[in-house]
Formats: structure tokens, sequence, C-alpha cells
């Protein structure tokens, strides 16, 4: 398998995709993440595989700078590494519900996770 670090966006007029020149800490490339919008400013991405397995590093993107940082992630309930998730944004503001996903076997549990302060 090859994996990406690319950024891209769909541009939906005239409908194309459109490759981003971004800066900053770039998260590893990864397949089978999850992406979700945070406060309408910033893209969080979570875990993923690649070559050595499931991860359960956080990255963020600024929208308006188009830059990365690694995104901190406290509390002692941190999920174990994982991919193939979903991630789900609640009506709390800055909250997102992990799901499920795949690592060291099949997961079926819940995390709650607030990408303003980094806890889980």
């Amino acid at each position: 398998h090859k994996y990406s670090s690319q950024t891209f966006r769909l541009v939906f007029h005239p409908l194309h995709w459109e490759q981003l020149d971004v800066t900053g800490t770039k998260p590893t490339a990864r397949a089978f993440h999850t992406a979700f919008l945070a406060d309408e400013t910033k893209l969080v991405v979570f875990g993923g595989i690649a070559g050595l397995g499931s991860m359960n590093d956080c990255y963020e993107l600024d929208l308006k700078q188009w830059q990365w940082s690694v995104l901190f992630q406290y509390g002692p309930d941190r999920p174990p590494p994982r991919h193939g998730h979903t991630m789900t944004e609640t009506s709390q503001a800055g909250r997102t519900v992990l799901f499920g996903g795949a690592g060291a076997g099949f997961f079926n549990d819940l995390f709650l996770f607030d990408s303003r302060t980094g806890r889980w």
C-alpha cells in the first residue's frame, strides 16, 4: 500500500480537486483516518493506519493560515490506536464522539473528545 500526507480540498465550481500548499507539522502519511471540522476554522485528523500499524495521534489544520500542528491529547481515557473508526460532531461546541474501528482487534467503544482542550 502507498499512503499519502498530501492535503487537498474539493472546489465545487468548476468541480475539481485542488492540492493545497500547507505549512507546519504535517500528519504522517496514512489511510482510514477520520477528519472533522472543529469550530468552523480547523480540520482535525485522528488516527489511521500506515506501514507500522494503527495510530492514535491527532493533528489540526488551521483553515485560515493553512498550517498544520500537532494537537496534543490529554486524559487517562485516550483511545488506543485505531483505523476505520468514525468521529461525529455533537451539539456541544468543540465536542466530537469517536466510535469503533479496528486496531488490536475490532472496537465497539465510544469516546468523547474536546478539540478545544485536547481532552478525552
